[in-house]
């Protein structure tokens, strides 16, 4: 089995070459963009950094982890642009970071990026963590010429 230890929205990871350590830089939880139209998408450099590990560190796991958007007002999850191995065969532990260079802004509210898991031989998919990112509108920020 594997557990998802934790997932964490961010702008930028730095891992430490000596060490391994990850450090999550600016971890997002809000963020202001201008008035949203239907079916604009706005360009937000961000990580979604997870780690994983084995249940029992003593068998060996693997399956494939993925990641969707829920947008506000339950409307229905978009699914982000692919998924991921997740393999902890040889390692106890692993890291995954998934990359999002937009988002689809149909409004603003509280935008959930789901992590989903489905591990070797199982059909199904489980929600493993779900991460808040609140969306507000606000004025565009003019710049002096």
């Amino acid at each position: 089995m594997i557990d998802n230890v934790w997932a964490v929205l961010c702008s930028k990871t730095i891992i430490e070459q000596e060490t391994n350590n990850i450090s999550l830089i600016t971890v997002i939880e809000h963020i202001t963009v201008p008035k949203a139209q239907e079916g604009v998408s706005i360009a937000v450099p961000l990580e979604l950094a997870t780690l994983w590990e084995r249940r029992d560190p003593d068998l060996p796991a693997s399956g494939h982890a993925r990641i969707s958007l829920e947008l506000p007002g339950g409307k229905a999850p978009v699914v982000a642009q692919g998924e991921f191995p997740v393999d902890l065969s040889s390692y106890r532990r692993l890291r995954g970071l998934f990359l999002i260079h937009d988002l689809p802004v149909p409004a603003a509210g509280t935008y959930y990026f789901r992590v989903e898991l489905r591990e070797e031989n199982e059909d199904n998919w489980r929600q493993v963590a779900r991460v808040p990112l609140e969306i507000s509108e606000g004025p565009v920020q003019q710049t002096a010429e």
